[in-house]
């Protein structure tokens, strides 16, 4: 049901955001791999549109590759490239609700192709861009965000 997976996304969002929050407000004990997930967190967010490997973002964060993925796993509970994936599905949320062309989503965050976004985007969400879109307008969850 798509209401339902509204809402999880939703909490997915908040869930990730206080992930976020919480390894900030926890500033007394600065460790380096506080700083690292910080800052493997900043990497991320500003490579939104590229297709980033492990790798990739370890380069990017002067890490070594099992560096990032215990220093990432310790404070997020997840997968590099699932974190990464999943603030690309919550972009593309927002993108949606703001009208933004599927197409132009999916170049934007850096997918090979609009059908391999729709198709991720199917993954994680259980429905199509467009179809996810359109439920959502429909819904009381819109007009509750838009006021």
């Amino acid at each position: 049901d798509i209401k339902n997976q509204m809402i999880s996304n939703a909490l997915e969002r908040l869930l990730l955001k206080l992930l976020e929050e919480h390894s900030e407000s926890k500033n007394q004990k600065k460790t380096i791999g506080n700083s690292n997930y910080k800052n493997i967190i900043a990497v991320m967010n500003e490579n939104l549109d590229k297709k980033l490997s492990i790798d990739e973002i370890a380069r990017l964060c002067n890490l070594s590759t099992s560096n990032l993925k215990k220093t990432f796993k310790k404070y997020s509970g997840m997968g590099v490239i699932e974190y990464f994936n999943n603030l690309k599905i919550a972009e593309a949320i927002k993108l949606l609700g703001e009208d933004v062309p599927v197409t132009q989503i999916s170049e934007m965050l850096g997918y090979s192709s609009p059908s391999y976004f729709t198709d991720a985007f199917k993954r994680h969400c259980g429905s199509s861009p467009t179809n996810y879109r359109k439920e959502y307008r429909e819904s009381e969850y819109y007009y509750e965000i838009i006021k």
